[in-house]
C-alpha cells in the first residue's frame, strides 16, 4: 500500500516538473526572436540572471531543454502506463485506462503546437498545424 502511494507521487513529482522543461524551451526559443513590451523585460531579467547560472551557451541550451521536455515525457508516458498495467486488475479497464492517457498526451501536443501559435512572434496556426 505504501509503495502504490509513492509511485504515485513520483509520477505526480515528474508530471509537475514537465511544465518547467517546456518553460526554459519557450524561453530559448523566444530568445533569438524581436520581442517588444513585458516579454522583451522578462528576457532581459533572464539573460542578465538566470542564463548565466545554467552556463549553458544560447544555441544548445535550446536544444537541450527541448530533448529534456521530450525525454521527460516519454518518461511520464512510460511511468504511468507501467502504473496502470500493475495497479489495475481487470484487462478491460486497464486498456480504456491507457487508450484515454494516450490520447491526452498526443492532445497535449496539438495545445502546445497551438498555444504557440497565441505568442507574439510565434509560429502561426496555420505552421503549427503542418507540425513546423
Amino acid at each position: 500500500m505504501i509503495l502504490s502511494w509513492l509511485y504515485a507521487l513520483s509520477v505526480v513529482l515528474v508530471g509537475f516538473t514537465l511544465p518547467i522543461f517546456s518553460y526554459l524551451t519557450l524561453i530559448y526559443r523566444e530568445l533569438g526572436r524581436m520581442t517588444t513590451g513585458r516579454v522583451h523585460e522578462h528576457l532581459e531579467i533572464f539573460e542578465a540572471e538566470i542564463e548565466p547560472k545554467l552556463k549553458i551557451k544560447r544555441q544548445s541550451g535550446g536544444r537541450t531543454f527541448r530533448i529534456l521536455g521530450h525525454f521527460w515525457l516519454a518518461f511520464l508516458v512510460l511511468e504511468t502506463t507501467r502504473g496502470v498495467v500493475y495497479f489495475v486488475r481487470g484487462i478491460p479497464e486497464s486498456f480504456v485506462e491507457i487508450t484515454v492517457f494516450v490520447v491526452l498526451v498526443d492532445s497535449r501536443s496539438d495545445v502546445v503546437r497551438l498555444a504557440g501559435a497565441r505568442i507574439p512572434g510565434g509560429r502561426g496556426i496555420g505552421r503549427a498545424h503542418l507540425g513546423a
